[in-house]
């Protein structure tokens, strides 16, 4: 799918929200389920820790948000697309913008439950470096994921 990857504008962020609840109900709906955040909520957290300790990424296709990276540093914060535009190229454009940005080293983390996002950072050569759990009140157990080229 073809699709332009450009900064955060501020109005995309209540679709934004939208969009990473959806992918997050796609990938682990038992957390999503167990932890019950709002959309109030989703949107909150985007705009007040995420958008403001990371740069922000979005993929578009026309004026609809495929997907989002939120990085700091080296490290992966935040990767998600829309669950319609999974397996499309929308999340490899991402990772390319994050090489980009970082190119001798990216980290993140993922839940070890989300064997989605697993296989696709092994397929681009991240490596799983640890094993633990994330912290509270998620406290699920996670993997740790390194890309050094």
């Amino acid at each position: 799918m073809p699709c332009t990857i450009e900064p955060l504008k501020h109005p995309d962020l209540e679709a934004l929200a939208l969009l990473w609840r959806r992918s997050r109900e796609g990938a682990q709906p038992w957390l999503e389920l167990r932890m019950g955040y709002t959309p109030a909520e989703d949107l909150s957290f985007l705009r007040n820790v995420v958008a403001q300790e990371c740069d922000m990424w979005v993929a578009r296709e026309g004026p609809t948000l495929l997907g989002f990276l939120a990085l700091a540093g080296e490290k992966i914060e935040q990767l998600y697309v829309d669950p319609l535009a999974q397996g499309t190229g929308v999340g490899t454009a991402l990772l390319d913008r994050a090489r980009q940005l970082s190119p001798t080293r990216l980290t993140l983390f993922t839940h070890l439950g989300n064997s989605g996002a697993r296989a696709f950072y092994e397929r681009r050569d991240f490596h799983a470096v640890a094993f633990g759990t994330s912290p509270p009140p998620e406290s699920e157990p996670d993997v740790t994921y390194v890309r050094e080229p």
